[in-house]
């Protein structure tokens, strides 16, 4: 495999995970951003209801049509609770729209100016999370796919460019046959490849060294063998045509001769 395309599934894999997390961490500050801008607007509009109620003046309709409604509960004498503020989700029932929609729900109990203590409920509309995570996840896909696409041409530009002497060096290695002359080893400015070229030329020097000595051992060795060689054809010439031989072992020192 080459090293483009194997950096190219490392990366791909890379941005997987990357982006994952990133979708997920995301999700949750959205929600978390979203959560906090509802629940500042509930606490103002809770306080706005308290403080009409305990200085008697009229309260806004409940459901008005607006984002908020809200309903207002007086609890039983016996009832000892401190007073509070609670946050949450759920499902509220819309009559406009006779259906139930996704709501930020406020929940506080506080005593009035005799000491009596009520219950209120204020609840908002607020996001679908279902939808708001499948436009996410679809558009960390758009995401994803347009900078896969972008990194690897980024990263075949700059891997072409920045292996563009080690590419010089493996066309001289396919290109070098031993005892031939060839140019000399490409080398680079960058220290990697600096002491890669270093190396195939230290390499190229022995190569060619041991070229020349086995060169020199076969001629030696060839010159050497050529007078006991001759020698030994002379004599099976000379026993073929002076001694009495059957056919068989005629055919036999035929084949010698023709090996020789």
């Amino acid at each position: 495999m080459r090293l483009i395309y194997r950096i190219t599934i490392r990366l791909a894999l890379s941005l997987i995970v990357i982006m994952s997390f990133w979708a997920t961490v995301f999700y949750f500050s959205i929600v978390r951003e979203i959560n906090d801008e509802s629940d500042d607007s509930l606490e103002e509009y809770a306080e706005l209801i308290i403080r009409r109620q305990l200085a008697g003046r009229p309260l806004p309709s409940p459901n008005s049509g607006s984002n908020n409604s809200y309903t207002i509960e007086p609890l039983d004498s016996n009832f000892t609770a401190e007073p509070y503020m609670h946050f949450h989700d759920e499902m509220m029932y819309i009559p406009e729209d006779e259906d139930t929609e996704p709501a930020r729900v406020l929940t506080t109990i506080y005593p009035d100016n005799s000491g009596r203590m009520y219950k209120l409920v204020v609840s908002m509309p607020t996001f679908e999370r279902k939808d708001l995570i499948s436009s996410i996840f679809w558009y960390i896909i758009i995401l994803y796919f347009a900078l896969m696409a972008v990194l690897v041409l980024v990263a075949t530009l700059v891997i072409n460019k920045s292996l563009s002497p080690l590419y010089a060096l493996l066309g001289w290695i396919n290109r070098y046959v031993p005892g031939h002359k060839v140019d000399a080893v490409p080398d680079s400015n960058i220290t990697e490849f600096h002491k890669l070229s270093l190396a195939t030329n230290h390499a190229l020097r022995r190569a060619e060294k041991y070229f020349e000595h086995q060169k020199q051992f076969i001629g030696n060795a060839s010159h050497e063998l050529q007078t006991p060689l001759a020698i030994i054809g002379n004599r099976l010439e000379w026993l073929m045509n002076n001694t009495p031989i059957n056919e068989e072992q005629f055919v036999e020192l035929t084949k010698m001769q023709h090996t020789l």
